[in-house]
């Protein structure tokens, strides 16, 4: 892409295919951003036959050139082949099948591959959020539900077959079907991470002495295990043990607090008293940084 660039003619070939842009409303910076979303567009000669109708398109779903750009961003195949028009087919579905149009519009920003699949697909896959999660249409979590069932599981699994595997990793914890289906309705996100991943998190929460398996509890399997959940558990735990915690709150209140509330709170107070507890978690919060960067 770069060797083409360099050899571009400015006045010819790139001044004119961003005007070509800014006749549709894009800004020069929205257009420059759209180019490095999608750089391919660039070796397109004829962009007002193959591009701009499709950014039309887009515009027309999602409100903005604003959100057209953040939807380029998650996925830089909404410009490419018949994608706009199979969004389009699939959103009318949706708005057909009793889900908001500002809920469609959202799920197109947030998570815009879910929207390219074949029309058979989600048509199914819309059926099975409130077979299988009790979630219905008009609920705000459901396009926070549907993404799950479109998305492959481990060893080939389909979506569904893969969330039925996650549901019995909690009942291998003693969970029932109700109490499931109460999660599900409440956190559909916890079912977004490998079996594994819940296994683990499962296993940590349900033997803590400082938490149960009530649905007051359930929120924190959407947290991070190592970078959140153990390295704060380790902190409050150790500030009980010697009495020295100066608020009347729990672990699971702990472990909601953002991230300088908790380093101001309950470990930056602490630093010359507990040095080896203060240099554990800076150390343990740096090291899951890195991990998540690469």
């Amino acid at each position: 892409m770069i060797p083409y660039l360099l050899n571009c003619d400015v006045d010819k070939t790139l001044t004119p295919k961003i005007r070509a842009f800014q006749d549709l409303g894009l800004s020069v910076s929205s257009v420059i951003d759209l180019f490095v979303q999608c750089p391919s567009i660039m070796m397109i000669d004829d962009l007002k036959s193959v591009i701009l109708p499709k950014l039309e398109l887009l515009k027309s779903i999602l409100g903005s050139d604003e959100n057209v750009l953040k939807a380029i961003r998650r996925s830089s195949w909404l410009l490419s082949g018949n994608n706009p028009a199979q969004m389009q087919e699939n959103v009318i579905l949706l708005q057909k099948y009793g889900v908001s149009s500002e809920r469609i519009q959202k799920l197109a920003i947030q998570n815009p591959d879910c929207l390219l699949h074949e029309r058979e697909l989600v048509e199914g896959s819309l059926a099975k959020v409130e077979e299988l999660m009790g979630i219905k249409p008009e609920s705000a979590m459901f396009i926070h539900a549907f993404p799950l069932m479109l998305v492959d599981g481990e060893d080939g699994e389909s979506g569904e077959e893969a969330l039925r595997s996650k549901f019995d990793v909690f009942k291998s914890h003693g969970w029932t079907e109700m109490d499931i289906t109460k999660l599900a309705k409440k956190h559909p996100a916890v079912f977004k991470y490998s079996g594994d991943v819940l296994e683990s998190k499962l296993n940590f929460v349900m033997r803590s002495s400082d938490m149960s398996r009530s649905m007051q509890h359930v929120g924190l399997l959407t947290l991070s295990l190592q970078s959140r959940i153990v390295p704060r558990a380790a902190v409050f735990r150790l500030l009980k043990e010697k009495k020295l915690l100066k608020t009347d709150c729990s672990l699971y209140t702990v472990l909601g607090f953002k991230e300088a509330r908790f380093l101001s709170e309950l470990v930056t107070p602490y630093k010359e008293l507990l040095p080896e507890m203060y240099d554990a978690y800076l150390n343990k919060r740096m090291a899951s940084q890195t991990e998540s960067e690469e």
